[in-house]
């Protein structure tokens, strides 16, 4: 959701007999021209400079307001959907999980480089909650970015450490508490539930026949946000709508393998653009 749809010559054109229309009706102009002719009396002709002057005023307001409806229907065609990317780790938790080769932040930072230029080949506006991948960036932080770039979507980039494989999806589908705040609002776990269900199907569908897909579940489903009332620090901050991805989980050999090849970055970046296209509309 081309990014770039400028108001085509068809657009243009259908405005030009609107445009062309004349400011008064040939019968007002006639009367407006004899106002100068002997016989009218000094109050008519100043009635008839009055119409004149009052037609010239609703003309030049009428066009005004026809150039600025298309130039706010323009803006509004034109205007890039923005995507905030958030590889996960270093933050106040740790540097996260690693496998036998690769470390999580390593992971992270990899593919959410990929995943930004291949998004910005779509049209798409790109924001990174972070610049280096050491970079140590508070989960709050994380959040406050997303929101202060308007994110039409938040994407948490993550790997686990368990006993299983393959990706899941989260989404904060019930607020936490953290440090006295609340959060989130009923709209963005609302609107968070949508987008995590597009991102999976779209997720599946590359990756299906690849690596195994968990079922969708909620922050409460983690640890740290099972002890938060339900929600991820990066959730309970969020203004936007936000879904996390465990890509996969890097303590499983097969999984690592998967992660550190090159078709198996290239099919998860593939993966994750569909799913944000998806959470998007697109």
């Amino acid at each position: 959701m081309p990014a770039h749809h400028p108001v085509t010559w068809s657009a243009q054109s259908s405005l030009r007999p609107a445009l062309a229309r004349p400011v008064a009706r040939p019968s007002t102009v006639a009367k407006l021209q004899s106002s100068r002719e002997p016989g009218l009396t000094e109050k008519r002709r100043n009635e008839l400079c009055a119409l004149q002057a009052i037609l010239g005023f609703v003309s030049a307001f009428w066009m005004r307001a026809c150039l600025l409806s298309v130039l706010i229907a323009a803006a509004a065609v034109t205007k890039a959907q923005t995507v905030c990317i958030d590889p996960g780790h270093p933050s106040e938790v740790g540097v996260g999980t690693h496998g036998k080769r690769a470390t999580e932040v390593g992971v992270d930072w990899v593919v959410g480089a990929a995943l930004k230029a291949r998004l910005e080949k779509e049209g798409l506006k790109v924001v990174m909650t972070k610049q280096s991948q050491p970079e140590v960036v508070k989960n709050r932080r994380r959040a406050e970015i997303a929101n202060e770039a308007h994110a039409d979507l938040m994407i948490r980039l993550h790997c686990d450490a368990s006993n299983g494989s393959g990706y899941t999806v989260y989404y904060p589908a019930k607020a936490g508490t953290v440090k006295g705040f609340t959060g989130p609002s009923e709209d963005v776990m609302q609107s968070s539930g949508v987008a995590a269900k597009r991102v999976l199907a779209a997720m599946r569908g590359v990756l299906d026949g690849h690596l195994h897909a968990d079922p969708l579940k909620t922050d409460a489903q983690t640890f740290i946000g099972g002890k938060q009332g339900g929600a991820l620090t990066g959730s309970i901050f969020s203004k936007v709508p936000v879904v996390l991805v465990e890509m996969v989980v890097l303590t499983n050999p097969k999984d690592e393998a998967f992660i550190t090849s090159k078709e198996g970055q290239s099919l998860m970046v593939e993966a994750l653009a569909k799913g944000v296209l998806a959470a998007l509309g697109k």
